[in-house]
């Protein structure tokens, strides 16, 4: 048996881009919650021979986060999660 020398957590951009890093130098294990890879980017069948890719779609938190600010400057309406119909 051979043992990862490192764990990467999550099969987001990060992760994805952090096991893309290590390559073939390092042996490591990459632990996902989700049945698929990706994180909060996916694509999702939106109607039929019609898919959608989404892109991060958080917004955390309203302190300097030019995400936010701009969203704001422009009347984007954005929901708590407890908002959320999810």
């Amino acid at each position: 048996m051979e043992y990862a020398q490192v764990i990467i957590v999550g099969g987001g951009i990060a992760g994805l881009a952090a096991a893309k890093t290590l390559g073939h130098n390092v042996k490591y294990v990459l632990l996902e919650a989700q049945n698929y890879l990706g994180g909060r980017i996916f694509t999702v069948d939106a109607a039929p021979q019609l898919t959608v890719d989404l892109g991060a779609q958080y917004v955390h938190g309203d302190k300097k986060n030019s995400v936010y600010e701009i969203c704001n400057e422009l009347g984007i309406i954005l929901s708590d999660d407890e908002d959320s119909d999810d």
